[in-house]
């Protein structure tokens, strides 16, 4: 090889005989900011290609030249620093700088990232000067700052990548270290994300979904975000206080038209679980008595599905009438179905416990009775005493 010579970059072609046959377009855009930011910072190896030379090394950063000459921020006669070799294998040199080199330990990347936003230079001004987003610099500079013994086990194998990503969760080094010293081995990044979480409460949590995140958040309340996650599981609250004031208020808002309906009493509790639901006993609403017109209505209905059901049986073939079957049973259900009405006594003794389901919704448990509110025997008329049920409530 001669010594370095700068060549005009339009008088540089790429050489087919590249070993490097696949190109990665985002490398290529991250190369290209990076040289505008930096310079070049690696010469090329070229041959003479007639009038031409032909790059049989630094493919890359040819086409990130020209890249940066095609959008105006380079002349398109930029003096590029380059080899001249007479090598008759130049395929064997394009091979050797593909594959005789060390790629950089991603913690060392990581720690680099971070010395210069350490220096001040902002994330955004980080991203633009090497072509990458602001989201994938902020990951990483979270990935700096894990405690360094969560590093140091990193570049010696005994953590993944995604093991390190899971420690990101929380900035605090001494919990990090602690589950770090307490994991086994075959714990993964999900063991280490929940153990660094258990304490806290996801934007998944039924409370959070209740009142919701955007109402926490317009309150005041803040978050902690997991980046590299994707959804609200990624979502911490910081105020836990907060969050059980504008519950509270909201369940207590809707028990508003509960408490109107006249019972003894009306709780509010964000649980309303088996245990607790089997400290009580349970009446049911008494059943409203059809009128004239639903119980004719309701006969018709009955007898109409009798005789479809009756032929669809005995048919060995499927009848077009499975519809109309489907449909009656609709119609029966619905008149069948119908909400009880709860008695002046029933109300005088029984209450009602409003809630949030697994779903974070409103579910209202009606009928209730405390075991001292019980009527003496032979006093439960109206009340339906001896009735206990699995207390399946009823969602709002």
């Amino acid at each position: 090889m001669t010594d370095i010579t700068n060549i005009p970059l339009n008088k540089l072609t790429a050489w087919e005989g590249n070993v490097r046959k696949t190109q990665n377009k985002a490398g290529i855009d991250e190369l290209a900011a990076s040289i505008k930011a930096h310079g070049l910072q690696q010469n090329l190896v070229v041959k003479k290609d007639g009038k031409k030379f032909a790059v049989i090394a630094g493919g890359r950063r040819l086409k990130a030249l020209q890249r940066l000459a095609k959008a105006g921020d380079i002349e398109p006669a930029y003096e590029v620093p380059c080899r001249i070799t007479e090598a008759a294998d130049a395929a064997e040199i394009s091979l050797a700088e593909n594959v005789v080199r060390e790629e950089m330990h991603p913690a060392d990347q990581f720690e680099a990232f971070r010395d210069l936003a350490d220096k001040g230079m902002p994330a955004t001004d980080i991203a633009a000067r090497f072509g990458k987003s602001d989201s994938h610099v902020l990951k990483i500079l979270k990935l700096a700052r894990v405690s360094p013994e969560i590093l140091k086990a990193y570049r010696a194998a005994n953590l993944t990548l995604e093991d390190v990503m899971a420690f990101t969760v929380t900035d605090d080094h001494e919990a990090q270290e602690s589950v770090f010293a307490a994991i086994a081995p075959w714990h993964g990044a999900q063991d280490i994300r929940a153990a660094l979480t258990e304490n806290d409460i996801a934007a998944t949590d039924k409370r959070v979904k209740f009142v919701t995140l955007k109402a926490y958040e317009k309150a005041g309340g803040t978050t902690k975000r997991d980046l590299f996650s994707e959804d609200d599981s990624g979502v911490y609250i910081e105020d836990p206080n907060l969050l059980d004031t504008l519950v509270t208020e909201r369940l207590e808002k809707k028990a508003s038209p509960v408490c109107a309906e006249g019972w003894k009493w009306v709780q509010v509790t964000p649980d309303f679980a088996y245990q607790q639901s089997a400290e009580y006993r349970r009446i049911h609403a008494e059943p409203v008595p059809l009128t004239a017109s639903e119980q004719k209505k309701l006969d018709k209905l009955q007898e109409e599905y009798a005789q479809i059901n009756d032929e669809w049986n005995d048919c060995d073939e499927e009848l077009e009438s499975r519809p109309r079957l489907d449909e009656l049973e609709k119609l029966i259900a619905e008149i069948e179905d119908r909400n009880g009405v709860w008695t002046s006594e029933q109300l005088a003794m029984a209450g009602a416990v409003v809630f949030i389901d697994h779903q974070g919704k409103t579910k209202i448990e009606r009928g209730l009775v405390r075991p001292e509110d019980m009527p003496k025997a032979g006093k439960a008329k109206n009340a339906n005493s001896s009735d206990i049920s699995d207390n399946e409530g009823e969602a709002e």
